[in-house]
């Protein structure tokens, strides 16, 4: 029996030169992405009228309707560069969680599956990442792991 039994075997080993250097990245990557996605969301509701087009519909019976949308859209913007950096990642993780649970059950469930109709897809896809995100933190290639604290 090999010391590596409980590594899988790559079934094409000519490419294992390419992947295994780029493995030790793959989180970063993955919570930069997902910041990357997060940011557009935010410019929107902040910079080109998504805040009133979201309060004045989907939060209409919340108080303080604009002000919750552009906090939001703060939060997304935001927090969509710190996941990019890897900056605070455990409490942006937090809030875009109960973010996302919110809308989840608020706005999109009612709505399906489907992300093209406004259903629970692309939220819940979110929310499995940001949960990732919170459970682990930054990873090793973030700006919390640079500073030495987290939360």
């Amino acid at each position: 029996m090999s010391a590596d039994a409980g590594t899988p075997r790559p079934i094409l080993p000519s490419l294992a030169r390419i992947y295994q250097p780029l493995a030790p990245y793959g989180y970063a990557f993955l919570r930069a992405c997902t910041g990357a996605m997060l940011i557009p969301h935010g410019a929107q509701k902040l910079f080109f009228g998504g805040a009133a087009a979201l309060g004045g519909k989907t939060l209409a019976a919340w108080p303080a309707p604009l002000a919750w949308a552009y906090g939001i859209g703060v939060l997304e913007f935001v927090g969509g560069a710190l996941l990019v950096l890897g900056l605070l990642t455990r409490p942006i993780a937090l809030l875009l969680v109960v973010e996302l649970l919110v809308f989840i059950f608020s706005v999109h469930i009612d709505k399906g599956w489907l992300w093209n109709r406004g259903g629970i897809q692309y939220p819940l896809f979110l929310l499995g990442l940001c949960l990732a995100f919170l459970f682990r933190g930054g990873g090793h290639y973030s700006l919390d792991r640079a500073i030495g604290k987290e939360f």
